[in-house]
């Protein structure tokens, strides 16, 4: 269950919101790196790129390298369209999932900038009709309103992902938020807000509401004028109909095309663009919110979204966000902070990071489905040589943690911390007193992690020792360390590097025991109401988005729900029952905290979270 914080960043945020043609090379002025010429990067990028994609069945990659107002590098790799033969380019269009976010966060910002709305300005003044019940869960404090502020550094609260018909075939639905609007009156929070960071692709979504409200024109209108301000002409946030833009690159799984899609969340990471308009998006950033046409953020303002927002929530470690974009990045730390973000749609995936102390930006664009390694690691790759060539900079030896010794505890002291622990992404982990340690066992991410899929977090029966500095860790190294602490009234699991801390889990007692009404509802149940253009019914069982069924069972004295998508089991997660009718997604994290409900309809119970129903066969 090692958490670094590139692994953090790809399991966390990677989820939907999930021949090779010459380079071009395209000049923008002298500007920065006194003419740096870059070759040695794209060199070594070329061969690591065609590797990648290769390796990791990506069949097209767009990439762009800018050096303050200078685009060094734009090119595209492999294909836009197989089938044809149609190569990829510096112009090809790309699906850039939740890079998006950051663009909607500077569509708010401007508004902020007129005086139209305010950071503190509650949800529900832009969207008189939003309402929400308070969280389930156990809190120190009763937590605020759902702010402008919180819906852009995640802190909001609201339910991660109610993906049910976000990704449609068709057709697109331009009332898609009016449904959202409505499930959520019915609903209840996942967490106070302020309370900790969590990923909500519905807060985002509803934040077109709130430009559309707060300006007075539609959320495209705002948008379109925002891309032709940065020179960005095609660049777009909406497929306006069947027919497929020209230079839009097909959808890929596995090599085999499928799409076009259409995204009923267009705020929470529809964007179409190319490596070419990227690059200008990077130059507006690194010069302080100017873009090719027009201004279109103050200097200020930009410094604002780009300076961290959550220093004091304890739970968040160092997870540093700003407004619309993330801060923090383990290998990169010595060279100062790094803006980044990325993004996967159900087929297409990218990564976007910013070095504005050093004049550097990079995007990575793929059509695969399983390109979200290779965007993040060309990506992280090319601003490490891009840095070195320009200011002679490489990353130093990590420092050996310092020695600590290895030091007896009592049985009772290390009762207190084995037990169950419920991890902050899916699924439990058990750690159990043993010969003067912990024994870990289980995995944080159960069948995924066991089919060989994603990145593994766990170690099945990986044994930890106490140190003298009060931590655990390996008996062979310190490399990684584990503290046990209270925080927030919650005890909780955090993970120690030489660079990085993160929370890794939630230690959860139980109920002694369960009603018969949660006894009687183990089994397998199927999903009822998935809509008819969710567009996980055109893609193959084992790689539908949506959860087509449920497995409900008590595993080690909890009540545990594993989804599965298809033929592949993907998720586990623990309910904590409030009554017979009513629990919760227990745990500290993305769509943790979220309802567990018992409906009753004529063809009997139904149970309902994240925007789904499922019925018991």
């Amino acid at each position: 269950m090692r958490l670094s914080a590139n692994v953090w960043r790809r399991f966390f945020l990677a989820a939907p919101f999930f021949l090779v043609v010459l380079f071009t090379a395209a000049s923008c002025g002298s500007g920065g790196g006194g003419g740096t010429s870059y070759e040695k990067t794209m060199t070594q990028m070329t061969s690591f790129i065609e590797e990648q994609m290769e390796k990791d069945q990506v069949t097209g990659l767009g990439i762009a390298l800018v050096d303050e107002d200078r685009t060094v590098w734009a090119r595209g790799f492999g294909y836009a369209d197989e089938a044809q033969q149609i190569p990829a380019t510096k112009d090809t269009l790309f699906e850039i999932g939740s890079n998006s976010k950051t663009m909607v966060a500077a569509l708010v910002m401007q508004l902020v900038e007129a005086g139209r709305l305010h950071l503190n300005d509650p949800l529900e003044k832009h969207i008189p009709n939003f309402a929400m019940k308070k969280p389930l869960g156990s809190f120190p404090s009763p937590g605020g309103e759902v702010t402008i502020r919180y819906m852009l550094n995640h802190h909001s609260g609201l339910p991660g992902d109610l993906f049910n018909g976000a990704f449609a075939v068709g057709k697109s639905d331009p009332k898609f938020n009016d449904y959202l609007v409505a499930y959520l009156a019915g609903e209840y929070g996942d967490f106070p807000p302020g309370f900790l960071l969590a990923y909500s692709n519905t807060a985002y979504s509803l934040l077109a509401d709130v430009v559309a409200a707060a300006s007075g024109q539609s959320f495209q209108e705002r948008s379109q004028a925002f891309f032709r301000d940065l020179g960005m002409d095609h660049t777009t946030f909406f497929r306006e109909s069947a027919a497929v833009p020209p230079h839009q690159s097909k959808g890929y799984l596995m090599g085999q095309e499928y799409g076009p899609f259409y995204c009923n969340i267009p705020a929470a990471g529809s964007v179409l663009s190319s490596a070419s308009d990227m690059a200008k998006y990077l130059k507006m950033v690194l010069a302080g919110g100017v873009g090719e046409r027009n201004r279109v953020l103050s200097k200020e303002t930009l410094s604002t979204m780009l300076t961290r927002t959550n220093g004091s929530v304890a739970l968040d470690g160092d997870v540093s966000v700003g407004l619309g974009w993330f801060l923090s990045d383990d290998p990169l730390t010595y060279a100062g902070r790094l803006c980044w973000h990325n993004g996967g749609t159900l087929l297409m995936m990218s990564h976007m990071e910013i070095l504005r102390d050093h004049g550097l930006g990079v995007v990575v664009m793929t059509n695969s489905i399983t390109g979200a390694a290779v965007a993040h690691d060309a990506a992280h790759k090319a601003l490490q040589l891009a840095l070195e060539e320009k200011k002679g900079l490489r990353p130093p030896k990590a420092p050996d943690p310092d020695p600590s010794p290895v030091v007896t505890w009592t049985d009772a002291q290390l009762d207190a911390v084995a037990g169950i622990y419920v991890t902050t992404t899916t699924g439990y982990d058990r750690l159990v007193r043993e010969d003067g340690g912990l024994r870990w066992v289980e995995n944080a991410h159960g069948a995924a992690a066991r089919d060989g899929s994603g990145d593994v977090l766990g170690e099945t029966g990986r044994r930890l020792v106490p140190r003298a500095n009060g931590w655990f860790s390996s008996p062979d190294s310190q490399g990684e360390q584990f503290e046990f602490v209270e925080m927030e009234g919650r005890r909780v699991m955090i993970s120690h590097t030489s660079t990085f801390k993160g929370l890794l889990a939630e230690r959860y007692e139980p109920p002694a025991d369960f009603s018969d009404a949660w006894k009687a509802r183990r089994g397998i149940y199927d999903l009822v109401n998935l809509r008819e253009d969710d567009a996980s019914r055109a893609l193959p069982p084992e790689y539908g988005f949506n959860s087509f069924t449920a497995e409900f069972d008590i595993q080690d004295g909890l009540l545990v729900l594993e989804l599965t998508q298809g033929l592949r089991k993907g998720m586990r997660y623990v309910i904590h029952p409030l009554s017979d009718t009513l629990g919760y997604l227990r745990g500290l994290g993305r769509n943790l905290g979220s309802s567990v409900q018992i409906i009753s309809t004529g063809a009997g119970e139904e149970l309902q979270l994240l925007g789904l129903r499922y019925r018991k066969r």
